[in-house]
């Protein structure tokens, strides 16, 4: 994948987005997941400076190790969540501690 392309990484800011937030996690918490900081993940998500190629590959590495899959090709990206990665994202939203303190029962 090529850091180069806009196309790219609009769509790598969407996968980022997209993830994120399914899994829950605030940029920090996912800049700490493929080795970041929570800057660079702001910067990557509104496109304001391109993702390396380096830190893509961990992110690919990290969130498959979850059981997330993404899939970009010249018609778009998808992502898809096998059964590891619903169990862990069900688990999260169940998790009342994960809450917000407004929320908590």
């Amino acid at each position: 994948m090529t850091t180069t392309d806009d196309k790219t990484q609009t769509r790598i800011a969407l996968v980022m987005r997209s993830v994120r937030s399914a899994l829950g996690y605030n940029q920090v918490q996912f800049a700490e997941l493929i080795g970041s900081s929570k800057p660079t993940i702001a910067r990557i998500e509104t496109l304001e400076m391109p993702m390396k190629d380096d830190l893509y590959a961990r992110m690919v590495e990290r969130l498959e190790e979850f059981g997330i899959k993404i899939d970009s090709n010249l018609h778009g990206v998808s992502l898809h969540f096998d059964e590891r990665a619903i169990a862990i994202l069900e688990g999260r939203l169940q998790d009342a501690n994960l809450r917000r303190p407004d929320r908590k029962k």
